[in-house]
């Protein structure tokens, strides 16, 4: 929980002064929302299947200036078992992005308790993010860093990745994602490639003004010996 909270209390001071400059100029407002539903025929995270179904993943986020306050969810659509809420808080910097996540996991099944944060039950993973994109050329490069500081993860592990992109069309896009952790952990037993695949996305017409955003990747996990084909729609 000390830790939590240090998080907490050093993402106070990125909010906090922006607050104050907010209520002294009331014609600056830059405040939006957002949301959606996706739906994929695996939910796989990081080169693992998490709930080996199908599933339902809705998002909502609300943003101010350079702050976005949202919601993730996965919920599987057939039998029992984890479901997933997450909640995260991110600031982002031009083209860089730090993030703090809350993974919160649990078992339909049984009583939940939202607010059990003790390491050895609780069902929460809480995550620092740090990320930085760049593009040039219809090209864009993505990297990532993440470190569970805590939740039931511990081995605080770290996990690291890159994707690259490339437009191929308005309407049509395909890259490739490598990602590794560089310490035993929650990812695997060894420092180890835990992510390596490609993707291809396109916008699948449905008439002339409604586009449905189609993405199938390819994911395999050297590591665990798990290869996936993916698909999902975004709504």
């Amino acid at each position: 929980m000390k830790s939590i909270l240090r998080v907490i209390i050093v993402g106070l001071f990125f909010v906090i002064p922006e607050f104050v400059n907010a209520q002294t100029d009331s014609t600056d407002i830059q405040f939006s929302m957002q949301g959606g539903l996706d739906l994929v025929s695996r939910y796989v995270w990081r080169g693992r299947d998490y709930e080996n179904s199908p599933a339902a993943q809705p998002w909502i986020e609300a943003s101010y200036k350079d702050f976005t306050l949202g919601a993730w969810g996965s919920y599987k659509l057939t039998g029992a078992g984890i479901q997933e809420t997450d909640l995260y808080l991110q600031r982002s910097f031009g083209s860089f992005t730090v993030s703090v996540w809350d993974y919160y996991n649990f078992l339909d099944t049984l009583p939940g308790n939202f607010f059990d944060f003790k390491e050895s039950t609780t069902g929460h993973l809480f995550e620092l993010q740090a990320a930085w994109s760049t593009g040039w050329d219809n090209n864009t490069l993505d990297l990532l860093i993440g470190w569970f500081f805590a939740g039931y993860d511990k081995d605080r592990s770290y996990y690291i990745e890159a994707q690259w992109t490339k437009d191929l069309s308005e309407n049509k896009s395909a890259g490739v994602v490598l990602g590794f952790t560089p310490i035993a952990g929650y990812y695997a037993s060894r420092a180890s490639i835990v992510n390596a695949g490609v993707f291809y996305n396109y916008k699948w017409k449905i008439n002339e003004d409604t586009y449905l955003p189609v993405n199938l990747s390819l994911v395999l996990n050297p590591e665990e010996k798990h290869f996936f084909l993916v698909a999902m729609l975004s709504f």
